[in-house]
């Protein structure tokens, strides 16, 4: 925990982490819609106590008044540090969130575009050598080139419960793992795609680069052919020094196999390249992403979801459609502002197809 995160909250409340009231502020919210209560920050004081529970109460009062989750002081300290420890609570989960950890996080509070300067490596800018009492040293303006521009996009998580679940002592344990596991998934698709942005999905790292040639014949000359290629090209573009590999389970598992421990690259997998036997390799310092401070949460009763995890539509007569209303279910969505983007774009490359 950072030092503005003990400042608000005291360091006997501070024993759950982050995380965990934002998990608790999501449970909260759905049981004030059953119970008809006046606001989930009651019922954060009923269900979780006193002083243990004033994190959540706080999170919960700052993003159910105006504008209070980005007032330092507030509930800002809590919903900033809540939603990157959410990030890294699921590194378990997603490939995509082991790399924000390794890249370059900023905050992205409630900007409606970031531009992050670009990286460039170039050894001159390093200065000159010099013999003792003689010589004049060179004098070099640093580039500062244009890099990434982060347009925040929403990434929606909807999951629904039986009102029994609700009513269970277990609802902050399920609202953690479904949160948790939509999130992972739909990050990994996202963040490794070759997708434009749209308007509505991000720009995947992968757009615009075009993939390098799989090495024929399988096995460890394939896998090794392959591995130098990536090297090279990021080394080409000055890059290289800390790269990791990711790539889909198999892969993962024929490199582990093939080679072993004397491979001593970072090596993660991802079930989003596992289609297209992708193998990515990048250099993590030149990943850049932000995250909004303020989780919003909605609960609904009444109403009728599109159950479909692929292109919802409008409801329609052929959409596989869920009353709420009906099933005595309730959903609840979160809703979170997020960007991501490479400082230098060639300090990603890729071969899909692999033969090993």
């Amino acid at each position: 925990m950072t030092q503005s995160f003990r400042a608000l909250v005291p360091e006997d409340l501070q024993q759950a982490r982050p995380c965990e009231h934002l998990f608790r502020a999501a449970a909260c919210t759905v049981l004030n819609t059953i119970e008809g209560g006046r606001s989930p920050e009651n019922v954060a004081r009923r269900v979780y106590g006193g002083r243990d529970g004033e994190p959540t109460r706080i999170l919960l009062r700052g993003t159910t008044t105006q504008a209070t989750t980005a007032t330092t002081g507030w509930a800002a300290e809590i919903s900033q540090h809540a939603v990157r420890d959410l990030i890294a609570s699921i590194t378990s989960l997603s490939t995509a969130a082991e790399l924000i950890q390794r890249g370059l996080l900023v905050d992205l509070g409630r900007f409606a575009q970031l531009r992050i300067p670009g990286r460039t490596l170039n050894p001159a800018d390093a200065g000159t050598w010099l013999p003792e009492g003689t010589g004049t040293a060179t004098v070099r303006q640093l580039a500062i080139i244009s890099g990434a521009t982060l347009n925040p996009r929403r990434l929606i998580v909807i999951t629904s419960f039986t009102r029994e679940m609700d009513e269970a002592s277990l609802i902050e344990d399920f609202a953690r793992q479904q949160i948790s596991e939509a999130s992972a998934i739909k990050l990994d698709t996202a963040v490794f795609g070759t997708q434009a942005d749209d308007g509505a999905t991000p720009q995947g790292i992968l757009h615009g680069l075009t993939g390098l040639t799989p090495t024929a014949g399988g096995g460890m000359n394939a896998l090794s052919g392959d591995i130098k290629q990536l090297i090279a090209a990021l080394a080409t573009n000055n890059a290289g020094k800390g790269v990791i590999f990711i790539a889909g389970p198999s892969q993962v598992a024929s490199l582990k196999l093939l080679v072993g421990p004397r491979f001593d690259y970072d090596v993660l997998a991802s079930q989003a390249l596992q289609a297209t036997s992708t193998v990515i390799a990048l250099e993590p310092s030149s990943f850049v992403s932000a995250f909004s401070p303020t989780p919003e949460f909605d609960v609904a009763a009444v109403t009728t979801l599109a159950m479909d995890d692929t292109a919802p539509g409008n409801i329609n007569a052929a959409a596989a459609a869920k009353s709420l209303f009906q099933t005595d279910s309730l959903a609840l969505r979160m809703t979170l502002r997020a960007a991501f983007a490479m400082r230098a774009p060639q300090h990603v490359q890729y071969i899909s197809g692999v033969t090993w």
